[in-house]
């Protein structure tokens, strides 16, 4: 059984931050920020191509798929730790708004929503890249830098 996403954040959280901030205080803010968004858009490419080539469906369902993974409880609860708003699934858009988030308060209570921007949030676009399917994410606002709701705004463009 695969450990659902919300816990392996909580772990991430608890192991990651006092590092980061250990090394903001070292080398500064934005050198070792800048440092963590490179490798997680390397790692998060290749698990988006992973995760693409190795789920069924048009490219909506894939990233309804994988929105479903973010959304699995966390161990011993049965309540979603994002609640999904979907507007609108075709087979060239997928429009959904993140009315609630447990990784924003799980962030916001660590006093560092910043760092869950770019650790949680951070991983969306470069995981969408990866699937390399012709997919494009909009979202331009986020619930773990202070917006009410994150939107999610995908489409899928035919590859010429």
């Amino acid at each position: 059984m695969a450990v659902p996403y919300i816990n392996l954040a909580e772990i991430q959280a608890q192991i990651l931050v006092p590092i980061i901030k250990a090394l903001h205080k070292e080398f500064g803010e934005v050198r070792v920020n800048g440092v963590i968004k490179n490798v997680i858009d390397t790692e998060y490419r290749q698990i988006g191509r992973d995760w693409f080539d190795h789920t069924n469906g048009t490219p909506t369902e894939r990233i309804k798929a994988a929105i479903d993974m973010f959304s699995e409880p966390k161990s011993g609860t049965s309540d979603p730790p994002i609640e999904v708003k979907e507007l609108k699934r075709t087979n060239t858009e997928y429009d959904f708004n993140i009315t609630r988030c447990d990784y924003a308060k799980l962030y916001k209570d660590l006093g560092v929503p910043e760092l869950g921007a770019l650790l949680v949030c951070g991983v969306d676009h470069p995981m969408t890249e990866g699937y390399n399917a012709g997919v494009k994410l909009d979202r331009a606002q986020t619930i773990m830098l202070g917006a009410d709701y994150c939107p999610f705004r995908y489409k899928v463009y035919t590859k010429d």
